[in-house]
């Protein structure tokens, strides 16, 4: 229950706390209360972006999909306009959260200032993500500037990825003739 004394501001940090440690029962308690899902906090994040950063910490997958049935933005990007929900599930790691986002209806081409979540797992070599972005549709051909997602894995030393990447081109999303 909640207390007539808590303001909607509070409600409001309250789901940001729920979300950002994985507690299911009170996010779908401030849900179901009627919390707005997609409310920002003081540094510009909706309670579904510290769900996704937070990924590989937790079992965040249920509080991404209460969120996500709640109307949460799937392409939801931080106030400065650097990653967005899914771009932050790939960087953790979560395959988990990466696939609760798409099914949920995130863009798995959605960029935030043109690098897109492919690009960040490229980066981080992370081949599993990596596979599983490409399965869900990314384009390994789309860039971010000169860089397409083959590009950022390179300066890590992951060329089988790279490799994989640029092969990938060749697919539906080639923009060879």
């Amino acid at each position: 229950m909640v207390a007539a004394k808590t303001t909607a501001r509070t409600l409001v940090s309250h789901l940001h706390s729920a979300a950002f440690d994985a507690d299911i029962e009170t996010v779908r308690r401030l849900l179901d209360a009627g919390v707005l899902p997609d409310q920002r906090d003081k540094k510009g994040y909706t309670p579904l972006l510290w769900a996704s950063f937070r990924a590989a910490v937790g079992d965040q997958v249920p509080v991404i999909q209460a969120l996500l049935a709640a109307g949460a933005d799937p392409d939801a990007i931080t106030s400065a306009g650097d990653s967005s929900c899914l771009i932050l599930a790939a960087q953790s790691g979560c395959e988990e959260a990466v696939t609760a986002l798409v099914a949920g209806g995130a863009n798995v081409n959605h960029s935030a200032d043109g690098v897109t979540a492919l690009m960040v797992a490229a980066r981080k070599g992370d081949t599993e993500v990596v596979r599983l972005l490409l399965q869900l549709g990314a384009n390994p051909a789309a860039r971010a500037g000169r860089f397409a997602a083959a590009d950022y894995a390179r300066p890590g030393g992951h060329d089988d990825l790279a490799n994989l990447l640029d092969q990938s081109t060749t697919g539906p999303f080639s923009t060879s003739a």
